[in-house]
Order: structure tokens, then C-alpha cells, then sequence
């Protein structure tokens, strides 16, 4: 027991690490594959692609019993729960693969792409792959064996793109991403099967299948908010539009996410439970939100005002001048980016830390409503209008969530103003500045522009920390809490919503 403590102790001080390791790892490796598939494909495969998966999620939001995260909230549980909860998971997967069989069916029709009906049923088999080795991934959670997590997660994406690049150099089209998918979890399955000695008793086992239900119920909402936010857009540009357009659309959204994904996870990861631990401590709880808002509004900032002003660059000499056409949207969702990050994510994750969902919930539903009505008007015009779309309700909708839910939150908004002050002028003058070399680039000799970019930079760090200088001290915290683990199945909702 103690030597089990001992390895608890020591693999919570290396969870950060590992942690870090993998989204560092598997960033690099995402984006060298999106290079090489993005001058091989067409935008008619990226949009294939796109409401292949937005299928295949659909499934797995349709048959949601939270099985694993009941495994992971429950620290000591016996052997006959865990093997239930194997066999209830596996004929879950069993489940959703039918789903996707029928799904893919009707978007086939729907979207008049008979394609459909092949790609999404054989991204589903990674649903029955996953369910063998769901249960097994769970205890490595529960036992904070991140590093094992991390060696499968990135072994798996190292897999999926090699393959995939593979399969575009021999001409296979769309199945490129199909085909190096269903190989890169298949092998993620496999390693986290074989890095566990907890095996399932093969006789059926299903004793516990209603406290399961009961738990996933809790997180099924939160979940079905998420996927609306993600996915609609697929299925309505999709239907409205075309593949091409739909696949400059995605282009443009996945690009979007490139550097923004990595803020966004940090928050996700250590703000929920710092937030959660200085539920009593006011005045610390405070001062977390206002460092994080400081840390986004002038570190933050800089890297997405560069992506915003150099995407005409890049993207052409990078991906090929078939994208250009995505550019004007990609920028649009950088800005939507950046705002969703510094302000929505730390409100999102202290609401939840509070203990209120539900408020989480309702609000992500209307945006989501409003984003449907928005985009049903906006699709056929084009992807620039669709990003523009999707910036205008977010950029809509977040004032009066953050207005709503500011007595849950427990903060005082007028001092906290006033503290990120500076911070906010500084942030506005970079984004002015950048929009302003953006407008006259073209008048701008290259050399030039990069001597701009280094004074700049040069400049901003000397402000920066002066208006935001406690950028270790919120990455030393972030180490301390990013692998705090919770009981309640209201915070578990956040831990299993991404």
C-alpha cells in the first residue's frame, strides 16, 4: 500500500511533464502532417474528411454512458465494477458502431456524397478498437500514469501521419486520412492494453450498468454543448455549400487552432483545478483569474496577432496557393480564437469550479442556437462569411454570458478592470499595430517588415514584464495543480468534456 503511495506521489510531481511533453510532441507532429497533406489534397478532401468525423462523433455522443470518467472519479473500486464497466463500455462501442452505419447512411443522402457511406463506417471501427482498451486507458487516469498516456498518444499520431502521408503520395484521396486514423488508434489501443496488467474477466459482466447511466447522464448535456459548437458548422456548410468550400472552411479552422489549442488546454488543464482548490480562498481565487487574464492579454496576445499578420504569407509559400482562398477566414477565427482563450475559457472554467454546470451549459446551447441560425444565412456566401459568422456570435453571445454569470463567479469586475488595465491598452496597441502592418505589407520590403517584427518583439517583452511579471509564478502553479484530481461529477464534466 505504501509503495502504491509512494508511486501515486511520484507520478503526480511527472504528470506536468509528461503532459507538456505530449501536447508539445503532438503539435510538432500535427502540424508537419498538415503541411505535407495540405499540398497533396484538394479542399474537397479536407471537406470529406470533415463530416466523416463529425459523423463518427456524433455516434460516440449518441450512446455517451461516461463509463471511463465513472472509473477514473472512483479511487478504490472493486474488481467485478471494473469489469462491468468493460463490458457495459464494449457494448456501448457496439452501439455507436451501428450509429455510425446509420448516420453515414442518411448523410450520404443528405449530403449527396455517396462516399460517406464508406469513410465514416470505417472510421467507426476505431470505436470497437477503443472499446477494448477504454477501461485500461481509465486506470492509467486514475493512477496518473501520464507518461504511459503520453508514449501511446504520441506513438499514435507519429502512426496516423506517416500513414497518411504515405497513402496521399500513392493517390489515395481522402482515404489518406481514413485509412492513417483508423491504423493510429489502433496502435494507441494496443499500447495501452499492453501497458496494463488489468485484464477483464471474458465472462459478460453487467451489474452495475444503471449507476453508470446515471453518471453519464450528468455529463451528457455538457458533452451534446460541446459537439454543437464544434461539428454544426460541418453539417450545415456542408449541406448548405460544398465539399470544397466545407473543406476550406475546415482548412481554415484547424489552422486557426494551431498555436491557439496550446493556451486553451493549459487553461482547460490547470485552471479548473487551481480554481477548484481556492473555492474558499477568495482573494487567491481572484488573483488567479485576474493573472490569467493579464498573462493571455499581453504574452498571449503577441502570438496571435503574428499568425493573424502573417497567415498571407505563409499559408501560400507553406500549403500551396490552392488555399488562398481560406486565408481572410483563417484570420477572422485567429481573432475569435484569441478572444475565446482570454476570456471565455477562465469564466467557463470558474463557473464549473463553482459548481455550476448547468449555467455552462445553457449559455453554450444558445450561443449554439444562435451560431445555427447565423450560419443557415451566411454558408452560401463564401468561407470568409462563415468565419465572420462564427467571430460575430461568439464575440455576441460572450458579454452577456460573462454578465449573467459573474455573481457565480464571485468576482468583483470593476477592481479587476482596473488591475488588467494597462495590460488591456497594451494588448489593443499590439493588435492596432499588427493590423496596421498588415494593411501596408504590401508597400513593405520583406527585410524590413522582419526588422519591424524584432523591434517589436523586443519591445513588447520589456513591457510585458513590467504590466505582467508573474508569468513563472502562474506556470509554477499551473506544475502544482495541472494533475489535481476531483470527486464531485460536476467537475468531472470539465475533465471529460475536451
Amino acid at each position: 500500500m505504501q509503495e502504491d503511495s509512494q508511486k501515486l506521489a511520484k507520478n503526480f510531481k511527472q504528470a506536468p511533464i509528461w503532459q507538456i511533453l505530449d501536447q508539445g510532441a503532438g503539435r510538432f507532429v500535427r502540424i508537419a502532417a498538415s503541411v505535407a497533406l495540405a499540398r497533396i489534397l484538394f479542399p474537397d478532401d479536407f471537406g470529406i474528411y470533415a463530416l466523416s468525423l463529425s459523423i463518427l462523433e456524433l455516434a460516440r455522443l449518441s450512446v455517451n454512458f461516461g463509463v471511463g470518467s465513472a472509473i477514473v472519479q472512483t479511487s478504490d473500486s472493486p474488481d467485478s465494477f471494473v469489469n462491468s464497466a468493460f463490458w457495459t463500455n464494449l457494448g456501448a462501442s457496439a452501439l455507436m458502431f451501428i450509429n455510425v452505419l446509420i448516420f453515414a447512411f442518411l448523410a450520404a443522402r443528405i449530403f449527396g456524397q455517396p462516399v460517406l457511406m464508406y469513410t465514416a463506417p470505417v472510421l467507426g471501427i476505431t470505436l470497437l478498437t477503443g472499446g477494448f482498451a477504454h477501461i485500461n486507458q481509465s486506470l492509467l487516469i486514475r493512477t496518473l500514469e501520464f507518461k504511459t498516456l503520453a508514449k501511446a498518444s504520441v506513438s499514435k499520431l507519429a502512426v496516423e501521419s506517416v500513414a497518411s502521408i504515405g497513402f496521399a503520395v500513392a493517390g489515395f484521396g481522402v482515404w489518406s486520412f481514413i485509412l492513417g486514423y483508423v491504423l493510429g488508434d489502433v496502435v494507441q489501443s494496443m499500447l495501452i492494453w499492453f501497458s496494463t496488467e488489468w485484464r477483464p474477466d471474458w465472462k459478460p459482466n453487467f451489474q452495475y450498468p444503471r449507476k453508470f447511466w446515471k453518471f453519464g447522464a450528468n455529463i451528457f448535456l455538457f458533452c451534446l454543448s460541446t459537439y454543437l459548437l464544434e461539428f454544426m458548422p460541418t453539417f450545415i456548410v456542408g449541406r448548405i455549400t460544398d465539399v470544397f468550400v466545407l473543406g476550406l472552411f475546415s482548412f481554415a479552422w484547424r489552422q486557426s487552432r494551431w498555436i491557439g489549442d496550446i493556451p486553451k488546454l493549459i487553461g482547460k488543464n490547470m485552471l479548473f483545478p487551481a480554481f477548484s482548490r481556492l473555492q474558499s480562498n477568495f482573494e487567491e481565487f481572484e488573483k488567479l483569474y485576474d493573472r490569467w487574464l493579464r498573462f493571455m492579454l499581453v504574452w498571449g496576445a503577441p502570438i496571435f496577432i503574428a499568425q493573424f499578420v502573417f497567415s498571407p504569407l505563409y499559408v501560400p509559400a507553406i500549403f500551396g496557393a490552392k488555399w488562398a482562398p481560406a486565408i481572410t477566414g483563417l484570420q477572422l477565427l485567429v481573432v475569435m480564437a484569441f478572444i475565446e482563450i482570454t476570456f471565455y475559457v477562465p469564466h467557463s472554467e470558474a463557473v464549473t469550479a463553482r459548481g455550476r454546470v448547468e449555467k455552462n451549459v445553457y449559455w453554450r446551447m444558445i450561443e449554439a442556437l444562435a451560431l445555427g441560425i447565423t450560419l443557415i444565412f451566411v454558408s452560401s456566401k463564401g468561407p470568409t462569411a462563415i468565419a465572420a459568422g462564427i467571430l460575430v456570435v461568439r464575440a455576441g453571445v460572450m458579454p452577456f454570458y460573462l454578465f449573467q454569470t459573474r455573481a457565480f463567479v464571485g468576482i468583483k469586475f470593476k477592481p479587476l478592470l482596473k488591475s488588467v488595465r494597462p495590460a488591456l491598452v497594451l494588448c489593443c496597441a499590439g493588435w492596432v499595430g499588427g493590423l496596421t502592418v498588415y494593411k501596408f505589407s504590401s508597400e513593405i520590403h520583406f527585410l524590413v517588415l522582419i526588422g519591424l517584427g524584432v523591434v517589436s518583439a523586443v519591445l513588447w517583452v520589456f513591457l510585458s514584464l513590467r504590466f505582467a511579471p508573474e508569468i513563472k509564478k502562474l506556470f509554477s502553479e499551473a506544475s502544482k495543480m495541472l494533475s489535481a484530481r476531483f470527486n464531485t461529477s460536476k467537475q468531472i464534466v470539465a475533465l471529460t468534456s475536451e
